[in-house]
């Protein structure tokens, strides 16, 4: 059992975010405090960014979640911020979305609030927990037969979840009752994790040309095949590409320092082609959403990609003004939407929310009443928003929501130490496994799972059962692999 070690510069760090969140609360609707608070935040998410990118090997589940709601809750209402001062007679609605529409300080404050609270003790727990894996730069790591194989098999996992169509365009498809299959569950998954596997694959120099350069082809389908998810998506597993590129080559981190790229030109190069891929996926999927506006979400995906590729050639008035929105895309709805829950009484539900998630997680082959059970606990955003007076529609869900609408502030800061806690568990059980493709995977698919800070709870639980599904593979894989190893490695006889 390793010695616990307790960083002290993250408790500093921890305890300045909780006290930033008081000074939230305090000072809630107040212009000057917002702003100076929005200010301090954004300089902490950028330190968190930066830190994460130059030591990768010290990271775990809770400073990654920490990343994700800072993200989510200070840089958003930062950029609507930014966009009401350069726009103070655009309607409050383009910057916060459908919710906190008067008085958008108060309610963003509140959100505010919550966010750096819950940030805080994420920091908190991280200063005392051990990294979420023994990976790291000092040890080169050679995919073996048997992880090859093992990624062939996941990648064809994704292929027959886009030919029978539970994969495709905006990612995981729901079937005719509302609910995504098996395959669909799993490849959903796996498509944002492979990403920065490949990615690792290709930079580790300790792996021969030939395949890396084959990895390299693989990691441009995967990377096309994943822009057609949806921008987070590919933003997403980039990061974690970055992080594991930093893992891989450690002098790459050396870049993330101030004048980095100035004195790195090579790693400035490696960084300004992942950019490219990204705004190259970027513009390549908002091009797939004009043309599915177009041809309509029945028509073929393949004909939808044709359409997309000519209007990234031919060039759209359409196309450019969804490019312009995406930066400013409602960026403080995630804040907007929490405090509005936390502004008006309503009635808490108590658990529910957390037991519906968890059930949703259940396959019905361990549930098969599973529907009947799920209708008793009931924690939609239809039903979460008519208990707190709020219009019955989609809304911006996250960890820090349900917990509120559960069990008020200290169920938000509850649950997002438990989940992080459920990941950082569930990471450090599959960096114990042997095959190393499948320790790669599982923990990209972690890193990814706890970068979408605007997922239900059910998200994250379904993420820890297709992980235990694929462990199962990678067992299955690793058997048979040896199997035929031992029978190819056996004297044959020779016949008289």
């Amino acid at each position: 059992m390793p010695r616990l070690k307790i960083n002290r510069h993250r408790l500093r760090e921890g305890w300045l975010l909780l006290a930033l969140g008081c000074v939230s609360g305090l000072t809630r609707g107040i212009a000057p405090a917002f702003y100076v608070l929005l200010g301090f935040g954004v300089l902490l998410t950028t330190r968190v960014v930066l830190r994460t990118l130059r030591s990768p090997e010290h990271l775990n589940a809770f400073s990654f979640f920490n990343l994700s709601v800072m993200i989510g809750y200070i840089l958003g209402p930062s950029i609507a911020a930014l966009y009401w001062a350069a726009n103070p007679g655009a309607p409050v609605r383009s910057y916060v979305g459908p919710f906190a529409i008067d008085g958008y300080r108060d309610y963003l404050s509140l959100g505010l609030m919550t966010a750096y609270l819950a940030g805080g003790m994420l920091v908190l727990v991280e200063g005392i927990i051990h990294p979420i894996s023994r990976i790291s730069g000092s040890v080169q790591l050679v995919l073996r037969r048997e992880d090859v194989v093992f990624i062939a098999v996941v990648l064809l996992l994704v292929g027959g979840a886009f030919a029978s169509g539970s994969l495709g365009y905006m990612g995981v498809i729901s079937g005719q009752e509302g609910e995504i299959t098996v395959l669909g569950g799993i490849a959903g998954s796996i498509l944002p994790a492979i990403v920065p596997v490949l990615v690792y694959a290709v930079a580790n120099r300790a792996e021969r040309s030939t395949r890396r350069l084959c990895y390299l082809i693989v990691l441009g389908g995967a990377t096309i095949s994943l822009a057609i998810m949806g921008r987070r998506n590919l933003i997403f597993a980039l990061f974690v590409a970055l992080v594991f590129v930093s893992l891989a080559r450690p002098a790459i981190r050396r870049f993330f320092r101030p004048l980095g790229p100035l004195a790195n030109p090579k790693k400035a190069i490696l960084v300004g082609a992942m950019l490219t891929m990204l705004m190259v996926g970027i513009g390549g999927f908002t091009a797939l959403r004009v043309a599915t506006w177009e041809l309509g979400e029945e028509s073929p995906l393949v004909d939808r990609i044709d359409r997309s590729a000519a209007i990234l050639l031919e060039g759209s008035d359409t196309l450019g003004t969804q490019l312009s929105g995406v930066a400013m895309a409602r960026p403080g709805t995630l804040p907007g939407y929490l405090g509005q829950l936390e502004a008006i009484p309503g009635h808490l539900m108590l658990g529910r929310c957390l037991a519906y998630n968890v059930l949703t997680a259940v396959p019905r082959l361990v549930l098969p009443n599973k529907g009947r059970v799920l209708n008793e606990f009931q924690c939609t955003d239809e039903s979460v928003n008519a208990r707190f007076g709020l219009p019955p529609i989609d809304s911006p869900t996250t960890v820090l929501t349900r917990g509120y609408v559960d069990f008020a502030v200290p169920g938000a800061l509850m649950y997002v130490v438990l989940i992080a806690a459920v990941f950082q568990l569930a990471g450090q059980i599959v960096d114990r496994s042997s095959i190393l493709s499948f320790r790669l995977l599982g923990l990209s698919m972690i890193l990814n799972a706890v970068l979408f800070v605007e997922q239900d709870l059910s998200f994250y639980f379904v993420t820890i059962r297709n992980l235990v599904v694929l462990y199962v593979v990678a067992v299955i894989v690793r058997f048979v692999s040896g199997v035929v190893s031992l029978g190819l490695s056996l004297p044959q006889e020779q016949s008289p």
